[in-house]
């Protein structure tokens, strides 16, 4: 497992709500890679995520 470098980043809409996420970016060198966009409740955090994100490149995904 690697660590992927994610950011995290910070979305407004226009009714004043923040969304919150990270993103694991494109893999390095791909041009066809898939995108996962995984949306949470209250059940678990967005914690969770980093290990799929540590996943990702391997599998040619990028994780959002």
């Amino acid at each position: 497992m690697s660590n992927v470098p994610f950011t995290s980043n910070t979305a407004q809409l226009p009714d004043g709500i923040d969304i919150f996420f990270t993103d694991s970016g494109p893999p390095p060198g791909s041009t066809d890679y898939t995108t996962i966009i995984v949306l949470h409740g209250i059940a678990f955090t967005g914690d969770n995520l980093k290990k799929l994100h540590n996943h990702a490149h391997a599998f040619n995904l990028r994780t959002v």
